[in-house]
């Protein structure tokens, strides 16, 4: 897991006009969609994650451990 370094940029983040605006794109890209499906794969830096909308989109995220 990250150390308190990555826990303070994350704060930071958190509470910048940036990061808010970042997190308000991304809240609407979502809302009102319909998840049918959720894959998961194994990759060498970590494990990506789909989700599989109704309307035949799809949202990847890569999640990495410890950082």
């Amino acid at each position: 897991m990250g150390d308190i370094s990555d826990l303070a940029d994350v704060n930071r983040f958190m509470r910048s006009p940036e990061g808010h605006s970042a997190l308000d794109k991304f809240q609407q890209s979502l809302l009102e969609k319909v998840i049918s499906d959720v894959t998961f794969c194994s990759l060498s830096t970590g494990v990506s994650v789909t989700l599989h909308f109704a309307d035949g989109g799809q949202f990847d995220q890569l999640y990495q451990p410890g950082k």
